[in-house]
Order: structure tokens, then C-alpha cells, then sequence
């Protein structure tokens, strides 16, 4: 874990693996709830962006 920590630049945030599945989770269960129980993974032409970078 302090090697990845170290291996950082100083403009990357590192998040932890449970965290990030935590996220993905709820994305999930948030998107079935509004759109009649489908699944946000289930089709393949579905896109998700990274804004976090310039």
C-alpha cells in the first residue's frame, strides 16, 4: 500500500478498491431503481466518461 501511495504524482488521488466498489454499487442499484430494474452493465454500447483529468 505505501509503495503505491509513493509511486503517486502529486495530482492523483488514490481510492481505495472497496471504496471505488462501493460506488459502482450504488450507481448500479440507483440506475435499476429508475429505469424498472435493468442493469447499467447489461448493454455494451453504454459509455462512461473521466472528467476528472484535463
Amino acid at each position: 500500500m505505501l509503495t503505491c501511495i509513493a509511486n503517486l504524482s502529486n495530482d492523483e488521488v488514490f481510492t481505495p478498491p472497496e471504496f471505488a466498489n462501493r460506488m459502482l454499487d450504488t450507481l448500479a442499484e440507483a440506475w435499476a431503481a429508475s429505469h424498472g430494474g435493468a442493469s447499467i452493465w447489461a448493454d455494451s454500447r453504454d459509455r462512461f466518461e473521466d472528467h476528472g483529468r484535463a
